[in-house]
């Protein structure tokens, strides 16, 4: 069989292979240089670092985590990464292990990693047996 000169669907699956890893490590770089401008805060020592307030209240964020739209549950993400309160850390945990799209579990890694949610350590070394590679490369 020949080509008519189109793009075959393997040419177009890996095109949209390389958009997806794109995609994710602007997700990581995000997530860098939130660290970076919150390492850079000039602020007296022993202080802790300055949180933005998320959209919404913990109880209607964590709500978010299970909604339907993949964007929902993203934003929720973005939000609960910023708060400081060890119990979101199973309801970010249940994303990772749980959610049906390798985008929300990669971010869900991501998200432990910014909390330093080393009870998740456990659900982190289980995510390496992702059956996608960027829920696996962002459990690692």
């Amino acid at each position: 069989m020949s080509r008519s000169g189109g793009a075959s669907a393997g040419d177009a699956m890996q095109r949209i292979s390389e958009l997806e890893d794109q995609l994710l490590f602007l997700q990581a770089r995000l997530f860098d240089l939130g660290e970076a401008q919150d390492a850079s805060a000039t602020r007296p020592p022993g202080t802790a670092p300055p949180v933005e307030p998320p959209a919404g209240d913990v109880g209607t964020l964590v709500e978010r985590l299970g909604h339907e739209d993949p964007i929902e549950r993203v934003t929720a993400l973005f939000a609960l990464a910023t708060v400081d309160d060890p119990g979101i850390v199973r309801h970010v945990v249940e994303r990772l292990e749980k959610d049906r799209d390798r985008y929300i579990r990669a971010l869900a890694a991501r998200s432990l990693e910014r909390l330093g949610a080393r009870s998740a350590v456990p659900s982190l070394i289980s995510a390496l047996e992702d059956p996608e590679s960027t829920g696996r490369e962002c459990a690692v």
